[in-house]
């Protein structure tokens, strides 16, 4: 649990961080380490564009950082889906889930622990997204069935969406 002051120290610093994926970074560690109270109070500002000014790219270029490891993308990206409390078509945020989900079980990652995770830390209508998925028959998570299939790259399989 983190102390009412920390958290309120933590967003004012936000505030100060020159650089998007940095910034971004900084925001996810909040978000993991925040109460639930906190947590809305994240995501009410986000919805209110708050957090929203420009901030540039070390290399404009970018759009993802390359110096996380995969697993550290993926887990970003289903936390700032859970910020935003998902998008504005559930269809698109369930894709999201699975590539997510399918990239952590290929490197090794309990999938189904980081989804329950994500659960009991997003707003309800997300959580119960996140909760639909991973109460899918196993055999319905399957790569083919989600119109995806696993790509041996040099850094090692990936999962990758084939089809629509």
């Amino acid at each position: 649990m983190m102390p009412e002051s920390e958290f309120v120290k933590r967003i004012a610093a936000l505030a100060s961080i020159p650089f998007r994926e940095d910034f971004e970074t900084a925001l996810y560690d909040l978000y993991q380490a925040a109460t639930p109270a906190q947590r809305a109070a994240i995501r009410q500002a986000e919805k209110t564009g708050r957090w929203q000014p420009s901030k540039p790219w070390r290399n404009p270029a970018d759009y993802e950082r390359l110096d996380l490891t995969r697993e550290q993308r993926m887990r970003q990206h289903l936390i700032a889906m859970s910020i935003r409390d998902g998008g504005k078509d559930y269809r698109d945020d369930f894709l999201s889930i699975g590539y997510c989900y399918f990239n952590l079980a290929v490197l090794g990652v309990d999938a189904d622990g980081v989804l329950d995770e994500l659960a009991k830390m997003s707003a309800p209508k997300f959580a119960e997204l996140v909760r639909r998925f991973g109460h899918h028959a196993l055999d319905e998570r399957t790569l083919k069935g989600w119109g995806m299939e696993i790509v041996q790259k040099p850094g090692g399989p990936v999962v990758e969406i084939t089809r629509f």
